[in-house]
């Protein structure tokens, strides 16, 4: 009897229940999190609009470009932001209406800017892109800047 018992004792043990538990003991879930943190320094609304300029959903992009262009034209993590998916997706997608109204929203938000480092990128858009939609607002974005 004493051997029962001591098997019975390792068992619950073993799967992890005591003797006078119901069952197995529940582990607490592991948090995830559903963002990338972003740095103390950059305020959350910013990081937001960064993360959706980043999305691969060209609806989501066309939006925060819009929203930048707007409002968000004179901070330095938005421009970068701007400036590096611009020259990312500028020769992608060509055929998608939703994508090369994005490109032409980043080109927007980058003149918006008013500085005058964003204008090389410009310049590679509006040579490099064969969208002429695209070309256009390249060209007025550039204009705009010089």
């Amino acid at each position: 009897m004493k051997l029962g018992i001591l098997l019975v004792v390792l068992l619950f043990a073993l799967v992890g229940c005591d003797k006078d538990s119901e069952g197995p003991k529940a582990e607490a879930p592991a948090v995830v999190e559903a963002e990338t943190p972003s740095p103390p320094s950059v305020p959350p609304d910013v990081a937001r609009v960064v993360r959706q300029l980043q999305s691969s959903d060209s609806g989501i992009t066309r939006d925060a470009a819009k929203l930048a262009c707007r409002s968000y034209a004179r901070d330095p993590h938005v421009l970068q932001a701007a400036n590096r998916v611009l020259l990312n997706g500028y020769q992608r997608h060509m055929t998608d209406r939703v994508h090369i109204d994005a490109m032409a929203w980043l080109c927007k938000t980058l003149a918006a800017s008013g500085n005058k480092q964003y204008a090389a990128t410009l310049r590679q858009v509006a040579l490099g892109t064969s969208n002429r939609k695209l070309i256009k607002y390249a060209k007025q974005s550039l204009r705009q800047l010089e």
